[in-house]
This record gives C-alpha cells, sequence and structure tokens, in this order.
C-alpha cells in the first residue's frame, strides 16, 4: 500500500459543523493528541466536535458494505490513528492512501462490536473530505506480540500493527471470518496461549482459504478494541495482502488438543431465606450467562448436571463458550466439572432413573442450512475429560429435544418437529425400530416429564398459550399410547410450561406467568396451584431434588444463576413483585416530508390494510383534515360503497354491509377542501378457520426496482400464484444505506402496487432506518409505508409488527427498542391475552438469539414481554438463513433473504383455528422457493 511521503503542518482552526439543526464548532487536533486521557483512561475528546486529518489506511466498503467505515492513521506515525465511521453512507468514497480531513463526534462506539475503540462520527458525508488522492507512501506497522501489555496495546490503539504466529481455531464461513493467532512473547506459538483474534467480514473480499490451523503467518492491520473476551483488543485487515504465510514454520492442519473449556470464577452465592432460596454456585463470566440451563439434580443427590454458556459467545471467542453441559457438586464452593468441551449448543440433560446415564440434546450442526437437534445418551464419564463417548439416538432431519427417561429406563419420550410442529415421540433404546408418534393434534405438545405416575406435558390451548397436562401411557406389545388427557391449569390465566414430577408423585412444580414474570408454581396432587418464587426476576426450569423437599432452577435476578429452593420456606414467603404501570403511547405518523403517498389517510393503507369481513367495523385514522363531516368510499372495479362518517380524533368507524362482496377495494375520502386516496386498502374476505400467510425479508435489491430483472418480481409473481391470506415483509427491504432512498423507496412501491395481488405489511429493518444528514429512512418509511409498530387481526388471532430498529441513539446495525415502543407492545399483549386471543408477532431483530445478541438495547424487556404474555410464534429476519428456535413457550422462526437465482425467497405458514400447523415446506427449517 503505498502512499506519498511528505512532511505535514497541523494548523489549528476552528470549524462548523451541523448536526441537525444545531451548528457547533470542532476544534482541529493532531491524531496523537485525540488519545490524550482523562482520570478514567478516556480520551477527553469524547463527546466533542473535532477535525483531525491523515491517511486512509483502508478503502470505503471494505469494513462495511453499507456505511463509510475506514481508518486513518499519522502520515509520520503509522502506530498513531482513529477509525471514522459514516453510517447511513458509502460516500465519500476514500481509497488507501487518499489523504483525509474528518469532522465529526468522538465516541468510544463505532460499528457492531467496535464497542471501546475511539471513533470519529461524522455527520454527514460533506464532513469527509478528500484533501488529496492517490498517496504513494508504504504502511509501516508497528510490531507487537498477540500478549503485549494492555497500556502498549491502548497507545496503539487504532494504529497499524504486525503480529508473527501460529493459527488457531481457523474460520472461513459464515458472517464472521478469521483466526486466533499465537505470537506471544514467550516464543512459544503452539500452546495456543496469549492469543489475539484477527477478524473480518464475509464482504470484506478477503482471501484466507490458502491457510489453516497451524499456519504460521505474519498479520497486519488496525488494532482495534470491542466488547471481546481476553482484553478485548484484536486486528481487523486492511486488504488481502495482510496475511504472509511463512511456509517452511507451517504444519500440517491437524487440530491436536481439546478446545478449552469454559472461564470462569467463583464469586460469592447469593441468598434469599425468607423467599427460600439460596444461590448454588456463583459462575463469574466476562459474559454474562444463558439462562437456559435446564438444571437437573442427580438422582442420588449427589449434584446437578446443567447446561452453562454465555450470551454473545458463539462468534467471538476461541473457548467452549456455546452451552455445554456442566456438572456442579451440591456445596457453593465446589467448581463445578465441565462435561462437553465444544463450540455448538447442549441442553436439556436429564439422568437415567439409575443415575449412570445422561440424556441430552445437542447440534452440531445448528448454523448450517440442514443443521437440526438431535438426541444422545452418554454413560462414561471421566473426571477430567468428561464425556468420552456418546450415543446418537435420534438421527433425523427435524428437530429433536426435551428427552425424558422411562421409569424403567428403557425408552425415552421426546418432542420432535418432524411433523410440522411440536408433538411427542416415544423411543426404545433396546430396539433398532424407529420412533414412534404419541400425539397427533394441531397443538403443539413439549417438555415431557415421564415417572410412574404419568406423563406430564405442556400443550397450546386454543387461546394459543400453553397448559400443563397430564396423562397416562400404556405400552401394549411394544406400542405406546397415551390416554386420560387432562388439563391441570385451565382455572391459571397465563402461560405454564416446563411440567416436572416430584419424586413421590404427590407434587409438581412448573413454570408460569400468572403472576406477570416466570415464577416457579406448584401443584399438590388434586389440589390447588401455588407460587412458589415471589420476587422480582425470572424463575425458570425447575427439577425436584430426590428427596422431594427442595428444588434446583434458574433465578434470572441480576444475571442467570442457579438457585437451591426450601419449598415449605417458599410457601410461607410474601410476594414483593407489583406489576409495572404503563404509559402506552399510541404510535404517531410523522408528517409526509418526503412526497410519499401516504398523505391525509394514515390508515388503512396498501401497505397496512384493514383485512375484515362482510358486517365488520372498519376504523380510519385522518390528518389534517379540518372538516369533521367525512364523504367515505370503498371502491373496486365492480362496486362502490358510499359512507358519511364524523370525525372525532382524527378517527372515523364505518360498518361495512353484511351482503358487502369479497374483494379488494380502493378507499377514498372527500371534504370540502381535502380529498385523499389509498389504493387497496381495504380487503373483505370470507372468514375461515384456516388461512395462510407468506414471510418475505431481507431483500437488499442490488438493481433498481423498476428495473424488470430485480429479484424481487419472481417472488411476488410466485406469490401470486399461491394466493396467501396476506404477506408480511420483513425488513431490510431497501438498498443498505440512505443513499438511495429517493429511488429505492418510490420503485417498491410502484412494484407492490403495479404488481402484488396480495394483502401485505411491512416491518422496518436497520437497513430501511439509515440516517445519513438530511436524508432520514424512518422519514421515508412513514411517508410510504405507514407506522413503524402497529397492530392487526385476523380470524381468532393478533398480529403485532415491532419495530426494532426503534430510532438508535447511536449509529448501530443491531437493534434497538426503546420504552415507549415496548409500553405500547405491553398494552397490546395483555389486551390480547385477556381476549383470550392467539397472538404472533413480526420483527427484523431476534430477540431471542442469545448466540449472536442482534439487540444492543431493549432485548431482555422485549424478549420478557413475549414471553410473559403468551406469544405463540414471533418472525424474525436479519440473519440471511432459515433458522427456527424454540423457548419455553415461544416458536422463533427466521427467513433466509431473498437471494434472487438461490433458494429461500419466502416462507409460507399454515394456520388452523388456533394454531400454527406447517412453518416450513421441508424438514428441518427451509423456507420455500
Amino acid at each position: 500500500m503505498l502512499f506519498k511521503k511528505k512532511s505535514m503542518i497541523v494548523f489549528f482552526i476552528v470549524g462548523f459543523l451541523i448536526v441537525g439543526t444545531q451548528i457547533v464548532s470542532a476544534n482541529s487536533i493532531p491524531l496523537a493528541e485525540l488519545r490524550t486521557p482523562n482520570e478514567q483512561g478516556v480520551s477527553t475528546y469524547v463527546g466533542q466536535y473535532v477535525t483531525v486529518e491523515g491517511v486512509a489506511a483502508v478503502d470505503s466498503g471494505l469494513w462495511h458494505d453499507s456505511a463509510n467505515y475506514f481508518a486513518i492513521v499519522d502520515p509520520e506515525d503509522h502506530s498513531k490513528g482513529v477509525l471514522i465511521y459514516l453510517p447511513g453512507t458509502t460516500q465519500p468514497q476514500v481509497k488507501a492512501g487518499d489523504y483525509i480531513r474528518a469532522t465529526g463526534e468522538v465516541s468510544v462506539r463505532g460499528y457492531a462490536t467496535d464497542i471501546g475503540t475511539l471513533v470519529l462520527i461524522p455527520a454527514r458525508p460533506e464532513d469527509v473530505e478528500i484533501v488529496k488522492g492517490d498517496g504513494v507512501l508504504q504502511l509501516e506497522a508497528e510490531k507487537i506480540h498477540s500478549d503485549e501489555d494492555p497500556g502498549v496495546l491502548a497507545s496503539l490503539e487504532g494504529g497499524f500493527v504486525e503480529i508473527e504466529g501460529r493459527i488457531s481455531d481457523y474460520s472461513n464461513s459464515g458472517i464472521v471470518r478469521g483466526f486466533w493467532l499465537d505470537g506471544s512473547s514467550d516464543g512459544n506459538v503452539d500452546d495456543r496461549e496469549g492469543v489475539m483474534y484477527v477478524k473480518f467480514y464475509n464482504y470484506h473480499g478477503i482471501d484466507i482459504s490458502h491457510l489453516h490451523d497451524n499456519s504460521y503467518v505474519v498479520a497486519q492491520g488496525i488494532l482495534l478494541k470491542g466488547n471481546e473476551r481476553h482484553g478485548g483488543y484484536y486486528i481487523r485487515p486492511v486488504d488481502g495482502q495482510a496475511f504472509v504465510e511463512i511456509a517452511d514454520r507451517t504444519l500440517p492442519p491437524d487440530l491436536d488438543g481439546k478446545i478449552p473449556g469454559l472461564p470462569f470464577e467463583l464469586g460469592k452465592t447469593s441468598q434469599f431465606r425468607d423467599y427460600g432460596l439460596i444461590e448454588l454456585v456463583k459462575l463469574e463470566t466476562s459474559l454474562p450467562l444463558n439462562r437456559g440451563m435446564f438444571p437437573e439434580w442427580r438422582p442420588d443427590g449427589s449434584g446437578v448436571v446443567a447446561a452453562v454458556g454465555v450470551e454473545e459467545g458463539a462468534r467471538i471467542t476461541r473457548e467452549a463458550a456455546e452451552t455445554n453441559l456442566f456438572l456442579f457438586g451440591i456445596s457453593g464452593s465446589t467448581v463445578p466439572q465441565q462435561l462437553t468441551f465444544n463450540t455448538y449448543p447442549y441442553a436439556y440433560p436429564r439422568w437415567s432413573p439409575d443415575g449412570e446415564t445422561l440424556a441430552y440434546a445437542a447440534a452440531p450442526n445448528l448454523d448450517d442450512q440442514d443443521g437440526t437437534w438431535d438426541i444422545y445418551t452418554a454413560r462414561e464419564i471421566d473426571e477430567e475429560d468428561g464425556i468420552v463417548e456418546e450415543i446418537n439416538i435420534t438421527n433425523h432431519p427435524s428437530f429433536d429435544i426435551t428427552p425424558a427417561w422411562s421409569p424403567d429406563g428403557e425408552s425415552l419420550i421426546f418432542a420432535s418437529n418432524r411433523t410440522g410442529k411440536w408433538e411427542l415421540w416415544w423411543q426404545s433404546l433396546s430396539s433398532d425400530d424407529g420412533a414412534v408418534q404419541l400425539t397427533d393434534g394441531e397443538e403443539d405438545v413439549l417438555f415431557p416429564d415421564w415417572s410412574e405416575h404419568g406423563v406430564l406435558f405442556q400443550k397450546r390451548d386454543d387461546d394459543g398459550r400453553f397448559g400443563i397436562y397430564e396423562a397416562e401411557l400404556i405400552i401394549e406389545n411394544g406400542q405406546p399410547q397415551l390416554g386420560s388427557v387432562r388439563c391441570l391449569t385451565e382455572q391459571l390465566p397465563g402461560s405454564h410450561v416446563y411440567p416436572r414430577w416430584s419424586p413421590k408423585g404427590d407434587r409438581i412444580a412448573f413454570m408460569s406467568t400468572a403472576a406477570g414474570q416466570w415464577d416457579i408454581w406448584m401443584i399438590e396432587k388434586d389440589g390447588s396451584p401455588a407460587q412458589l418464587t415471589k420476587m422480582e426476576g425470572s424463575f425458570l426450569y425447575p427439577a425436584w431434588h430426590p428427596n422431594g423437599r427442595r428444588l434446583v432452577l434458574v433465578g434470572d435476578i441480576d444475571q442467570p444463576s442457579l438457585y437451591i429452593m426450601d419449598v415449605s420456606r417458599a410457601l410461607k414467603a410474601p410476594v414483593s413483585s407489583s406489576p409495572k404501570e404503563l404509559n402506552p403511547i399510541k404510535p404517531k405518523l410523522e408528517d409526509n416530508v418526503v412526497g410519499g403517498p401516504i398523505n391525509h389517510i394514515t390508515l388503512p393503507l396498501l401497505t397496512q390494510p384493514a383485512l375484515v369481513k362482510p358486517g365488520q367495523t372498519i376504523t380510519l385514522s385522518l390528518r389534517d383534515v379540518p372538516e369533521k363531516s367525512v364523504t367515505i368510499r370503498i371502491q373496486s372495479e365492480d362496486y362502490v360503497l358510499k359512507f358519511s362518517g364524523i370525525q372525532c380524533d382524527g378517527q372515523v368507524v364505518i360498518r361495512l354491509p353484511e351482503l358487502t362482496p369479497f374483494g379488494t377495494y380502493d378507499l377514498l375520502i372527500e371534504t370540502a377542501s381535502v380529498q385523499d386516496r389509498q389504493p387497496r386498502a381495504v380487503v373483505v374476505k370470507k372468514p375461515a378457520s384456516g388461512f395462510t400467510f407468506a414471510i418475505v425479508t431481507d431483500i437488499h435489491p442490488d438493481t433498481s426496482y423498476a428495473d424488470p430483472e430485480n429479484k424481487l418480481l419472481p417472488v411476488i409473481e410466485e406469490l401470486n400464484t399461491v394466493q396467501p391470506d396476506f404477506v408480511v415483509f420483513l425488513g431490510d427491504l431497501l438498498a443498505k444505506n440512505a443513499d438511495k432512498y429517493a429511488d429505492d423507496y418510490p420503485e417498491l412501491y410502484e412494484l407492490l402496487l403495479n404488481h402484488a395481488q396480495f394483502p401485505m405489511y411491512m416491518v422496518m429493518g436497520n437497513h430501511d432506518g439509515k440516517v445519513s444528514g438530511d436524508v432520514s429512512g424512518f422519514s421515508y418509511w412513514q411517508g410510504y409505508f405507514g407506522s413503524l409498530y402497529y397492530n392487526f387481526e385476523w380470524g381468532d388471532w393478533q398480529f403485532i409488527t415491532v419495530n426494532t430498529y426503534d430510532y438508535p441513539d447511536y449509529p448501530s446495525e443491531n437493534g434497538f427498542v426503546k420504552q415507549e415502543q415496548l409500553d405500547w407492545l405491553a398494552v397490546q399483549l395483555k389486551a390480547a391475552q385477556e381476549e383470550n386471543k392467539p397472538t404472533a408477532v413480526f420483527l427484523h431483530h431476534n430477540p431471542f438469539d442469545s448466540r449472536w445478541r442482534f439487540i444492543d438495547e431493549g432485548q431482555k424487556e422485549l424478549r420478557d414481554l413475549l414471553e410473559t404474555y403468551g406469544v405463540s410464534h414471533v418472525f424474525a429476519g436479519h440473519r440471511h438463513s432459515d433458522q427456527f428456535e424454540q423457548e419455553a413457550a415461544v416458536s422463533i422462526t427466521t427467513t433466509k433473504w431473498v437471494e434472487g437465482e438461490g433458494e429461500g425467497a419466502y416462507r409460507l405458514v399454515t394456520v388452523k383455528g388456533s394454531h400454527i400447523v406447517q412453518l416450513h415446506n421441508e424438514l428441518p427449517k427451509k423456507s420455500v422457493w
């Protein structure tokens, strides 16, 4: 990489920067001075607007394909530099070697994981000036060790560095790519100690296919600090020439040694004796623990097995930071033993009745298109190496989860979605015969528990929420059958899941949201339900001690941890949690400042239509209509309905005649001063117990929507043939930044208007709401598609759209959900629960995905609301792949992006009555097309 070398004189001037409508001053300072620390070790310039100059070390578009993200370094000292992050635009196009002057706010939060790195954030493209292009200066790297002193790393952060060493944990697939490099100061590059991460993204165009584990390389790049493990510093390469392999020091790629375990320390345990709770052990990790631990007592009471992992661990760590199995002693000072050491998740461990064999589920290839969960058993457990050998019990292209042992230890019951929804299946462990289906209905059935007293499980009721059921299981001639099924929680509000028999069969513990959060409840034999956990927080996944007097459970108070409960003391404890007061604010549609089609009629719309049946009422929302009296027409080519309405607080309610013909209608309003029209805003349909809808997400157009070769048009034409009852577009519908919004928004609207023959609803994604200078995706969205979040109904269902890109407070690709929207959502969900309506939610970022952590703010609150009020299904996009997840009460489905030439253009969902009975067209999780 060549720059032209020259001396530089820095002029200290005061410039001005326009931020919104406010003009602020910006001091010009040298790059080296930018890192002057305060008493907390943070730059004194954080939060200030400054101007800096330097030479670009990387082209625009290499580090980020939808924003202008690059680094500049001091021309005289390349170890001094800073990141420039201009979100929402790729302009101006900076080339490596250009001499740059940039003005913006100094921050310690850049793109995604670059949190902690010093970064300059300009407000608009004009604040990045290419003073001189085509530089010819060779970048000189500062040589460092991978275990360099943190003080040295802090001084070099943002600069150009070089490490020489051995590669391990190599990854060249997926979104995030790179490896860990051992170039430690002790000279031992083969012990994988003192390593540093080298990371880039799949769109960087950097090829490392010639490298592998045990390659020896010289790696160069910009030193960054993020919310990574091992101190946080890592290297991001600046081009494809960043890695030079030293062939004579490269070893064969064969891996040796096991993957390191999850690093943790034991902390001081907490005790809540008034509530009967004592923390079993406190694991202190650098990232929060995942609460899906599913603890299980060993039958002799000697310990607890649980699934333990950290959130955000899957893509950024070299240890087994995924959820692995651990064995805990009964003393809080005993270090737990890690049983599995893999970079894929484990869950649902259950001991056999004799305590000799462990059953569990694992997903070795979960991120692959054909990835699955399967049931395994393991008998031999080594004191140091954990599980030595496991047996694959199920091997089916579906998700097989939640195993439960038979009382004699000869068979298992588990949940599988191999029919398209969750059912219970029975598998003999002494026969090669396949699994036998136990349940066959429209309802999802999950989390079985089996004892000599019968079988417990959770089943969706007609309101879409789970109840606890008990049944007998009879095996005749080797064939199992369930009988005498009865519900145990029909008088209890909320969702009820994860039932567990006590050892004597006289009590049943389970999770319930009856009190407004996840709590542990208990039913005495032939008795009434009783609440056991009464503190604020979430309490999950109970399992009985062999003596029947205690439970082990997960308590998510400050962060998830394992707790032991004394049941008798818990029954006597007072209730301390209280319902939260809500201050819901109805979302307001901003004025149309972009010339879009939404003017006086703000609901219903082409992109938020009223789905109604004859005789039903329609509520129209209007704005800037001065007259109270409004003439309304609902008309098609063959039929016209005329109404006279009176405005009240900007709304008019009309009722369709009982004999209104089925069809799609334009909506027109007229007063003395106003006329407006919304095409195809009213859809009159025949009510039916079954219906279908489709999901389309992440289009990212690579050509204009006006181009007949655009990749969305074939999807629309296919859906016109399928004719679903409605289609939901789950975000990232526009180009990747704001540069083309002025063309993309109207062209997409025209494409939908002229070609789509189905009702449609729109959900915002992060690429649809970029803000660059005066260009705002939020304004365009509201001018063309309507409200940023809203709800609608069809059949017995309540459907709610959530905007997970809710005006972020800082530039981000990740989700952001503010309290105002959360309060609104809580009101909608509570009303749906009180009306016993099954509920599904559509959003862009998945709030349940702890392995990737797609939402920065509001994630926990959003997840808790969806679970507390019994949302049946959540449909997400953003990840660009077909994925399926099951929480205790919520099914989460992610649909693949629209690739055009490839598969995954849309997903069809089938509903029968109160139940979603089909989520995908092919097993295990493949969307249609």
